[in-house]
């Protein structure tokens, strides 16, 4: 069997790729693009300067963008964002939060709320060098 050295730009392309695949099994969308949880009955609504409810996360629960304006990060379980969007999909059984930082570290922020009304942790992408 023969190795194969691979360049780092190659490198970095497979952990791009490997990231967005990550992201992509998190929204349920399969090999053919097609997602179990963002379908055309439910896509987001989104409304212009819609902010998060009481500044606290945990209030936004109705599907949308909300606009994130925190500039010293004291609101309710925000997951580190100073300016951002937040996106929001409820299924009635589930609420599926993604928090875009837009400034600081360019993170994606994602996290659920379960049946029984529990938030998860939020959990973080960085965007590859």
């Amino acid at each position: 069997m023969k190795t194969i050295q691979m360049s780092n730009a190659i490198q970095r392309e497979i952990a791009k790729w490997n990231e967005a695949n990550k992201v992509s099994k998190l929204l349920g969308i399969d090999e053919t693009g097609t997602s179990k949880v963002i379908t055309p009955a439910n896509l987001l609504t989104v409304q212009r300067k819609r902010n998060v409810p009481g500044n606290d996360f945990n209030n936004a629960l109705n599907e949308g963008a909300y606009t994130i304006a925190d500039p010293n990060k004291k609101w309710i379980d925000n997951p580190g964002i100073e300016y951002g969007v937040l996106c929001v999909a409820n299924s009635d059984d589930f609420v599926v939060q993604y928090a875009f930082d837009l400034l600081g570290t360019r993170r994606l922020f994602f996290r659920i709320r379960n049946e029984r009304g529990t938030w998860q942790t939020w959990v973080s992408f960085s965007p590859s060098a």
